[in-house]
C-alpha cells in the first residue's frame, strides 16, 4: 500500500501536475496507476485510489497482481482498506494483458461494485480498465 503522506500538495491545480492534489479527470487517475502501480497492460493489476470528499488524493493501493485478479479480490476487504484510509469515494481500475476489451462480467462486476460501494457507504468515483495509456471507463 503507498499511502500518500509525503507529497506536498500545491494549492492551485496546474495543468501540466503529474500527481496533482485533486483527481476530477479519468486521465489524471491513469497516469497515477501507470506510474505508480505499473499498470502496462503486461499484466493483470488492479488497483485503487482512495479520495476524499473533495476528490483529493489521499492514497494509491496496488490490490493485487497476476491472472485472474478480479476473481480473488473480495469487494469487502476493498472498502475496508478504503475505509482505513478514510476515503469517501474511490477510482479502481484493471490492467487487462488482453487489452482494451470488455467483458459482460466486468459489467457484471461494476453493477456489484456500486450496490456494495452503498453499503459501505463509498462512492465510486470511476472503474477503469487501462491498456498502456489508453482506458475505458465502465462506471
Amino acid at each position: 500500500m503507498l499511502k500518500i503522506d509525503s507529497i506536498k500538495f500545491d494549492d492551485e491545480k496546474m495543468d501540466n501536475d503529474r500527481l496533482n492534489n485533486y483527481i476530477k479527470k479519468s486521465e489524471d487517475a491513469v497516469e497515477i496507476f501507470v506510474d505508480l502501480l505499473k499498470m502496462d497492460g503486461q499484466e493483470e493489476v488492479v488497483g485503487m485510489i482512495a479520495l476524499d470528499n473533495d476528490h483529493r488524493l489521499i492514497g494509491v493501493l496496488e490490490l493485487m497482481r497476476g491472472g485472474d485478479t478480479f476473481q480473488k479480490i473480495g469487494t469487502d476487504d476493498l472498502f475496508y482498506l478504503a475505509l482505513r484510509l478514510d476515503a469517501d469515494s474511490i477510482i479502481l481500475a484493471q490492467s487487462k494483458a488482453d487489452g482494451l476489451k470488455v467483458s459482460k462480467e466486468d459489467y457484471q462486476f461494476n453493477e456489484f461494485l456500486i450496490e456494495e460501494a452503498d453499503k459501505f457507504r463509498i462512492n465510486i468515483h470511476d472503474n477503469l480498465i487501462i491498456s498502456g495509456r489508453d482506458y475505458i471507463s465502465i462506471s
